[in-house]
């Protein structure tokens, strides 16, 4: 009788993906990575994606979007991107599949999908010409040329 034993993560980014390894390893993932859950709908995390891809005051926008889904939590990591994709906010580029050794139990290999999105050239145009919009609307003369 031989004995099994799960194989440890290949890769550094295998560990700083996923909420199991997180807590495992301890490592740091990316700025621009979206860790899914089954408790939200793929809207929810659409909407952070497209957050990230505009940029806040503290913190830059990113060219690129990381969605990673573990386990049942891969059919929302596959809707976010669809959503993004289908609103014309990003493009996936780049699909990779694997399996990811589960913490609780040593023999049991967890289905994880990565999918990378980046923004399209159409979004970014968008997002400048609503942040101008935005800024004739607050200043003073814009409001009193218009009245």
């Amino acid at each position: 009788m031989t004995d099994v034993v799960a194989p440890a993560p290949s890769s550094t980014s295998q560990a700083a993906n996923s909420t199991e390894g997180d807590a495992a390893a301890g490592s740091a993932r990316p700025d621009n990575s979206i860790l899914v859950s089954m408790d939200k709908i793929p809207g929810f995390y659409a909407r952070i994606g497209k957050r990230m891809l505009v940029g806040r005051d503290d913190k830059p926008a990113c060219d690129e979007v990381i969605i990673t889904g573990l386990g049942m939590a891969t059919k929302t990591a596959i809707g976010a991107a669809s959503l993004l994709q289908r609103d014309n906010s990003a493009t996936i580029t780049k699909v990779e599949t694997s399996y990811f050794p589960s913490t609780r139990t040593a023999l049991k290999m967890v289905p994880k999908i990565t999918i990378v999105c980046t923004k399209t050239p159409e979004f970014a145009e968008q997002i400048k010409k609503d942040k101008e919009a935005a800024l004739m609307e607050k200043s003073p003369t814009a409001n009193a040329v218009a009245a």
